[in-house]
């Protein structure tokens, strides 16, 4: 639940933008007709004489010096439109958003993603820990890949110790699994070989408090996760990722409407839930139970599909994409990241999302523009590389559309993680707990 997958990204529905009205219908000029040469004038003789000219030739001269202003008028007038014309075509518009190059911080999420594209393109080994250390240490520089590392080795070390004292089968998947889930989901208390006091460990809780990072977007994060045992659908699921990736375990993520979760198989091959936003065991129908699913959101799978390891390493990248607009708003490393995500996992609906997102922002800078301009709307649907900006968002739009993609509301989403939680869902966890356990057993 991030805007990267599990609280997604939410994205405004189009709005007619609006133009002001500027300049007048009618021609500038509606000038009389004036008469350019004294030779268009018909004269009359006039014997009268006025300072040693005839009258006649006085009103010759006054005519020429009125035709000699004229012309000097018209003159001016034609070099200052020509200036103001000159002034309108320097301000152009500017179809891309401002280059944030020259700045520092936007330098650290340059070269993030550099090091998410290596691993994309296999020239990296995929790292779900490495990847998610990258995108928090572009956000915040504190973050640091040693630390989440150290504390991911210290969660798989009980994981293990679990797995050891309970008598699973070492080394088999999902002994494995139910150990972690045992260590993120309930109090853990061990007693290490030579020491005579016990340590106690207790479940990683959900953050109702600001779940979607509106104020402080660090509760996005896994380092916010570990520094204060409360998290999101989109910490809580990562961390587990990472964990298993320490102990060599399958499992994968998978995403609902504005949620994220757990997938796992048991030894017959059927696929289970680790919801950790109440750590519970649960299946599909919970989801399904919410109501928000579509039918067309099933079959182009981008709910409750299991993701392979490159792709949840292609969600990072929509992450480093979020974290930076955080900081900058929407720029062209928006588009950029989506792209890349997209190149790996088509059906990816945060890429399509942070799209379609950066398509209705850079529109409405440009009709900014032109409001600004004092342009007029018609100049507007006349401007080819508008309406190409105009074009790929609605494109982008009927995509997710297709795609199937319905948005929780904020707080229909809150009562729905708390409906969730019900003495019912918990037994039939309890359940399926003790079901997977006595599988285990038999071995």
């Amino acid at each position: 639940m991030s805007p990267t997958q599990g609280q997604m990204l939410a994205i405004e529905t189009p709005r007619p933008f609006s133009f002001e009205t500027y300049g007048m219908e009618s021609d500038f000029y509606n000038s009389p007709s004036i008469p350019n040469s004294v030779s268009q004038i018909s004269t009359f003789p006039d014997y009268t004489r006025q300072g040693g000219l005839t009258r006649h030739q006085v009103n010759l001269q006054s005519v020429e010096n009125d035709i000699k202003a004229y012309n000097d008028r018209k003159a001016q007038t034609a070099s200052l439109m020509a200036e103001i014309d000159q002034a309108m075509s320097a301000r152009s518009i500017n179809y891309t958003f401002p280059n944030l190059n020259n700045d520092a911080r936007h330098q650290r999420f340059e070269r993030a993603l550099d090091q998410l594209s290596l691993m994309l393109d296999d020239q990296q080994p995929l790292d779900i820990t490495k990847a998610v250390s990258i995108v928090e240490n572009a956000y915040d520089p504190s973050v640091t890949y040693q630390d989440l590392k150290r504390q991911v080795q210290n969660l798989a070390f009980l994981s293990d110790y679990i797995l050891k004292t309970k008598g699973l089968p070492e080394g088999d998947n999902l002994s494995k699994v139910m150990s972690m889930f045992h260590v993120m989901a309930d109090t853990t208390t061990i007693t290490l070989e030579g020491q005579e006091f016990e340590q106690t460990f207790y479940p990683l809780l959900y953050d109702f408090d600001d779940p979607w990072g509106r104020q402080d977007y660090s509760k996005m994060f896994v380092s916010k996760l570990l520094r204060f045992g409360t998290g999101n659908c989109n910490s809580l699921p990562r961390l587990f990722l990472m964990v298993a990736e320490e102990l060599n375990v399958d499992v994968s993520l998978a995403f609902a409407p504005n949620h994220s979760y757990i997938k796992f198989q048991d030894r017959y091959g059927e696929w289970h839930n680790i919801e950790l936003t109440n750590q519970m065991l649960t299946t599909d129908d919970i989801i399904m139970e919410s109501g928000w699913v579509k039918a067309e959101a099933i079959r182009s799978g981008i709910y409750m599909n299991p993701l392979t390891k490159k792709e949840i390493i292609a969600q990072s990248v929509n992450d480093l994409a979020l974290a930076h607009e955080k900081l900058f708003g929407p720029s062209e490393f928006s588009l950029r990241c989506a792209n890349l995500a997209l190149k790996y996992n088509s059906k990816s609906i945060t890429a399509h999302q942070i799209k379609a997102s950066y398509h209705t922002s850079l529109l409405r800078y440009v009709v900014e523009q032109y409001n600004q301009q004092k342009r007029s709307k018609t100049a507007f649907f006349q401007d080819k590389k508008a309406i190409a900006i105009k074009s790929k968002m609605e494109t982008d739009y009927q995509i997710i559309d297709d795609l199937g993609f319905s948005e929780i509301p904020e707080e229909v989403y809150n009562q729905w993680i708390k409906a969730m939680d019900n003495e019912g869902n918990r037994q039939a966890s309890r359940t399926r707990q003790r079901e997977m356990l006595n599988s285990l057993n038999k071995y």
